[in-house]
């Protein structure tokens, strides 16, 4: 069955996978436009909505928005917005409270936690943009916003704002 699905002819509009778990129940299907491939071993999930990509082990776990791409172990697990891109290992790992929407995260641990529904937020580097940041902030570099940065908010470089950066400063 799942080599049939990864072999599968195109516009059939059936999900593709591949890996241990996924497609087991009806729990555990993908929607009919998600690309999924990394092994999903426990009980829920891949959840992934429409036009989603997640590649790698618990990739894209539980809620994943649509249009969203998760690479990278545990990259986009749980509550990655809509048309968001999580590139790294535990890259956008969570958002504990709301899906924020057009986000990207690069990097080990990059957006790990938003804490909020904030969208538009941009993190590269490792544990940028770490946690509690909000709408249209903007992290570059190692732990550049690595805590509660304000809104419309850069922080650039090693550590810059690195915590309680507050509404539109520029460090």
């Amino acid at each position: 069955n799942q080599a049939f699905n990864a072999l599968r002819q195109p516009y059939t509009f059936y999900p593709t996978f591949f890996g241990t778990g996924i497609g087991s129940d009806a729990t555990r299907f993908p929607a009919q436009d998600a690309v999924v491939l990394g092994n999903h071993n426990d009980a829920t999930g891949p959840n992934n909505a429409n036009y989603t990509v997640a590649i790698g082990y618990y990739s894209g776990q539980l809620n994943q928005g649509t249009g969203s791409v998760a690479i990278g172990q545990q990259a986009g697990y749980n509550n990655q917005g809509n048309n968001s891109v999580a590139i790294g290992y535990q890259a956008s790992f969570s958002s504990s409270s709301g899906l924020g929407s057009y986000n990207i995260d690069v990097g080990y641990q990059a957006g790990y936690n938003s804490g909020s529904s904030g969208t538009n937020m941009i993190n590269i580097g490792t544990e940028s943009g770490y946690i509690n940041n909000l709408t249209n902030s903007i992290s570059i570099g190692v732990r550049a916003g690595y805590s509660s940065q304000g809104f419309n908010c850069t922080a650039l470089g090693f550590q810059s704002g690195y915590s309680s950066q507050g509404d539109l400063p520029t460090w």
